[in-house]
């Protein structure tokens, strides 16, 4: 199962995209100036209900936002090496999975979401073997955090079925909206050998 992937020596805005294939399907692609078409592209798609795609277009209603956007995700990538990657389908832009900035802790966070047209396909349940292993061969981590909402059960189905452990630890987050959004779960992954 384990996938052949570029591995960028220097991350930097001028570093060409690192590129992950995960089946005939489903590739993974660096985020890179050269999205900025495809993000704004997919934001912008004239799609019913699907809440989190218009947030994007309200948060990102230029490709200059858009620029602005991907210039820090490329930023954060240079600074302490974790990288975020659009999620391709059948070469569609269907989503983003993204590592969280270095912590001390020995944990490093995930996050990832999808469109709604891209959703019931396993996608990310292709994807995340591919990340663990990303996360074991080049952080020196033992554990991989993701957090989901409470009413997210797709979310909370997806991370169990990848071997993710629940701790019943609650959070809660501030979102645009102003509504409070708990977290009711937090997935460790113990099994995850960290390289030393």
């Amino acid at each position: 199962m384990r996938q052949k992937y570029l591995e960028a020596k220097s991350f930097s805005l001028k570093y060409k995209m690192v590129f992950m294939k995960i089946n005939s399907k489903i590739e993974l692609k660096m985020a890179s100036e050269s999205i900025i078409d495809d993000y704004f592209q997919s934001i912008h798609k004239d799609v019913s209900q699907d809440e989190y795609r218009d947030n994007l277009q309200k948060k990102y209603p230029t490709k200059e936002m858009i620029l602005k956007r991907i210039k820090d995700m490329v930023g954060k990538t240079a600074s302490d090496g974790t990288p975020d990657f659009f999620i391709y389908y059948e070469d569609e832009l269907a989503g983003v999975f993204e590592f969280h900035p270095l912590t001390n802790d020995d944990y490093l966070e995930v996050g990832y979401w999808l469109f709604a047209e891209f959703r019931r396909k396993n996608i990310l349940s292709e994807i995340f073997p591919h990340m663990i292993q990303y996360v074991a061969e080049h952080f020196n981590k033992s554990k991989i955090r993701a957090t989901t909402a409470i009413d997210n059960d797709p979310s909370k189905r997806l991370l169990e079925k990848v071997g993710f452990i629940k701790t019943g630890k609650i959070f809660e987050e501030q979102v645009a909206s102003g509504i409070q959004r708990e977290f009711e779960y937090m997935y460790f992954l113990p099994s995850v050998m960290a390289q030393e």
